[in-house]
């Protein structure tokens, strides 16, 4: 395969940023990723010097010699874009507000540390701009760079493995040269798990995942609430889908559970939205990883075992293939805590099983057991009790024997619309968070009683 040049590096890391991302974009070839950023995708470009909203560049008649980025390059700004003093730029970067940060590099270590470089002389405090900051502060750091300079000296320091250019929690994308010219010292910033802080995960939640050859096992383990779908658990598996996605060695994901159920749903209990901007981050933030599984390149198989209720049946239907162990049980329960149908089910479950089935199924909350579901379609293969994993492994083996491209393309084909589905699912389900419907479920589902809806509000 050819090497990239520099605007195709950046194009491919343009096409691997999520949608609703607030990314900074260091000095050099990461620059460059703002012109391939598709227009109609959500993606907040933030600058240290005080611009959020930033567009790609300009054209050289188009140059507005006062807006410029941290780097002093002329930059367009997106409608809605805005202006600010730096210190709360920089309140942003050291707050945990930026999901990402694509940086240039003299060198990446084996363990994740990067080597900057200093731009000052040598009488005077070195100066390495915003990067320091950004390596602390940004949830995830993308390295951008060549793998080697310009005379053949490595710029991996280690092994030199091709996944390290990208150093902390996702190995997405692929690098370009961000200077040719050997800086003088050299700072060291630590690298660290690109996780979240606001969610990380209690002590007995967490995703499980074990690798064989091209196919990547994710498990949901969290027995204390039969693997509850909570918010640091979902954040836990889309950091795991979004760091395969740019693993080019997996063809592959099997999606399990520990125990004996796939997933109860929702964690009740970590409901507490109080107002809609919170509704809506919510949502926002588990759309990115429903958006993975429905149109990442990455097909996905779903082993269930037991209950399948809620959030567990979104998840399931977000997979390309179910297989579901004798004995396994559906339902979507979104109403019985005030709630309508998410995480894309909406969406996925009439492309499974059609419209006037998929109505019947969301507004009873009935449960589907292991032989009706196969009947219906909800369920691709039904196996022994127990097999259920044996079986998606063997599949996603196949799944993995195949050409990636068609496949991918083909996920992508299929996905079409979901994007429009998320975004009203985002604004209606906010609504229901915020219902005295969701208020009396929620209350009844702590209080184990059964809800008296007929005391809420009027739809």
């Amino acid at each position: 395969m050819p090497a990239f040049n520099r605007q195709q590096m950046a194009a491919r890391v343009a096409q691997d940023i999520p949608e609703g991302w607030f990314v900074n974009l260091g000095i050099g070839i990461p620059t460059m990723v703002a012109d391939h950023v598709p227009v109609e995708r959500e993606v907040i470009l933030h600058s240290e010097n005080g611009i959020l909203g930033m567009g790609p560049a300009p054209a050289p008649d188009k140059v507005n010699p006062w807006l410029v980025n941290a780097g002093k390059q002329p930059v367009t700004l997106r409608p809605g874009g805005s202006f600010f003093h730096h210190a709360d730029s920089f309140g942003m970067i050291r707050g945990g507000h930026i999901d990402l940060c694509v940086l240039g590099a003299f060198e990446v270590a084996e363990n994740g540390d990067i080597a900057n470089w200093a731009t000052s002389e040598n009488d005077t405090a070195p100066a390495v701009g915003g990067a320091m900051d950004l390596a602390a502060g940004a949830k995830r750091v993308w390295v951008l760079m060549e793998h080697s300079t310009k005379e053949g000296t490595p710029k991996l320091d280690g092994r030199g493995q091709p996944h390290l250019h990208q150093p902390r929690g996702d190995r997405r994308g692929a690098g370009a040269r961000i200077s040719s010219r050997r800086p003088r010292p050299r700072h060291h910033l630590r690298g660290r798990p690109g996780q979240d802080r606001r969610h990380a995960a209690p002590a007995g939640m967490r995703i499980d995942s074990q690798r064989e050859g091209a196919v990547l096992t994710l498990t949901l383990d969290y027995p204390a609430r039969r693997n509850a779908l909570a918010v640091p658990l979902r954040e836990q598996l889309f950091e795991a889908l979004e760091a395969a996605q740019g693993d080019e060695g997996l063809r592959a994901i099997v999606l399990t559970a520990t125990g004996e159920n796939f997933c109860s749903g929702g964690d009740i209990s970590g409901m507490d939205v109080r107002d809609a901007e919170e509704g809506r981050e919510r949502m926002r933030r588990t759309h990115r990883l429903i958006r993975l599984m429905v149109g990442g390149r990455l097909p996905i198989v779903a082993a269930v075992e037991g209950w399948c209720v809620g959030a567990g049946l979104s998840l399931a239907c977000a997979a390309d293939t179910i297989v579901a162990g004798a004995g396994a049980r559906f339902m979507a329960g979104f109403g019985k805590v005030g709630l309508m149908a998410d995480l894309g089910l909406p969406f996925t479950l009439p492309a499974r099983i059609g419209l006037a089935r998929a109505r019947q199924v969301l507004l009873y909350a009935t449960p589907i057991e292991g032989e009706e579901a196969a009947r219906i379609g909800l369920v691709d293969r039904l196996v022994p009790k127990s097999m259920a994993l044996a079986t998606a492994t063997a599949l996603a083996g196949n799944l993995a024997a195949q050409a990636p491209l068609p496949l991918a393309l083909t996920k992508r084909m299929l996905a079409e619309g979901l994007d429009a589905a998320l975004e009203r699912e985002r604004d209606w389900q906010t609504m229901c968070f915020l219902s005295a419907d969701h208020a009396e479920g929620r209350a009844a589902f702590l209080e184990k009683r059964t809800p008296d809806f007929m005391r809420s509000s009027k739809p």
